[in-house]
């Protein structure tokens, strides 16, 4: 067991994160990556999931705007994920930061435009900023790909 080894950090960090330890196991991950910087994609994948990973719990205790900071390490990992810009959008609207939400889910719906889940929640989105018609768009479209709003 060698600390200085990325694979063992790597899964020091999992076990870490099944424990739901998360600081440990991002500080293993980031130093799994520092090891393994010429093929840094496993370790980057890892990361994003454990930072993604802490931003469910943070939001599971109403600190929305932890989970949004999380969310952004994650996304520093994986840029291309959908799933992390609908995440972070989840925690900008709890923190009734509405334009910054709309903003993400958009991104998500470019990433994934048949995910229907983004445009019911961009459509909720719609309505708080007070603009009903686009709101309707939404709701339009997410139910056509199998969403009930």
């Amino acid at each position: 067991m060698d600390p200085k080894n990325a694979d063992f950090c790597k899964h020091r960090a999992l076990a870490y994160a099944s424990l739901r330890q998360f600081d440990p196991a991002i500080a293993d991950g980031e130093q799994a990556l520092k090891l393994l910087p010429a093929d840094p994609e496993p370790y980057n994948d890892l990361l994003a999931r454990l930072y993604s990973n802490r931003a469910a719990d943070h939001a599971t205790a109403n600190r929305f705007a932890e989970a949004a900071e999380d969310v952004t390490h994650a996304m520093k990992h994986a840029p291309k994920a959908a799933v992390f810009y609908h995440q972070r959008a989840s925690c900008y609207f709890n923190l009734k930061e509405y334009a910054k939400a709309e903003a993400d889910w958009s991104v998500a719906i470019e990433r994934e435009p048949t995910k229907g889940a983004h445009y019911l929640h961009r459509g909720y989105c719609w309505q708080a900023l007070g603009q009903d018609q686009k709101a309707r768009m939404d709701f339009e479209k997410a139910k056509r790909l199998g969403e009930k709003p």
